[in-house]
């Protein structure tokens, strides 16, 4: 261990990039582990609305986003992996909107499916 830089990522403007973060396994097949991390106060559809990224280890591509479009939901303020929650042979992605829904809070269980292209959600 050298401490090399392999990769780094930038948030975009007013993002919160990397508060909530995990390991997500190697969910793309290229021998190298992926990461979940949330972008809790992403202003890309609503105002502190939040967002999630799938991405790959080996790069540090997007190989898929969650996006919300519900203002001041902070989305992404945490998230973790999970075993197989569905049966379905996939790990899957445990994220929470901490500020919205009348200040309830909302937690969003996805599956995480290498299969499926980078998509944008809104209201997850």
């Amino acid at each position: 261990v050298d401490g090399a830089l392999l990769w780094k990522r930038d948030g975009g403007p007013s993002e919160g990039l990397g508060i909530g973060n995990a390991i997500a396994g190697d969910v793309n097949g290229d021998g190298c582990a992926d990461l979940v991390v949330g972008a809790w106060t992403s202003p890309r559809l609503a105002p502190q609305g939040g967002a999630c990224y799938l991405l790959s280890g080996k790069d540090g591509a997007v190989l898929k986003e969650w996006v919300c479009d519900v203002m001041n939901a902070n989305m992404g303020f945490d998230s973790t992996t999970l075993p197989d929650v569905d049966g379905d042979g996939v790990r899957d992605f445990l994220f929470t909107a901490a500020s919205t829904w009348c200040r309830r809070g909302r937690l969003i269980l996805r599956a995480l499916r290498p299969t499926e292209p980078a998509t944008r959600s809104a209201n997850p």
